[in-house]
């Protein structure tokens, strides 16, 4: 049975760093609005998501990291904890394969913080 991915094409993972660039900056540019508007969290959310998970495949890990931190940023602003923790654990999984192992452990500590805040400490510590 073949899985149908319901997202349409610009939604699915990209094929090479400079479609994950071109997402990058969009999630910038969202969060810069024009005028009275205010940030647009979910659309700068969803465009470091998929750069974060394309550079992270492509080894190209200071994008990466980049993308993972301002995810962080865009999910606590919409409440989004467990969001928050997820993408700091992704970070600090970089940081462990970069050699850096402090700034690792800094990545992870927030990662505890998050998930004891938001009530999610219970569901880790049973897996």
């Amino acid at each position: 049975m073949e899985f149908h991915n319901p997202a349409p094409p610009d939604m699915r993972n990209f094929k090479d760093s400079s479609e994950a660039h071109a997402a990058m900056r969009e999630g910038k540019k969202a969060l810069n609005p024009w005028c009275c508007f205010k940030p647009d969290y979910l659309t700068a959310l969803s465009c470091f998501k998929l750069a974060a998970d394309t550079f992270a495949r492509t080894g190209n890990s200071g994008d990466a990291l980049d993308c993972y931190k301002n995810l962080a940023i865009c999910s606590e602003k919409i409440d989004d904890l467990f969001g928050a923790a997820v993408a700091h654990k992704e970070a600090g999984y970089i940081h462990l394969e970069k050699g850096e192992a402090e700034k690792a452990r800094g990545e992870f500590e927030e990662c505890v913080r998050l998930l004891n805040v938001g009530g999610k400490a219970e569901r880790v510590q049973d897996t």
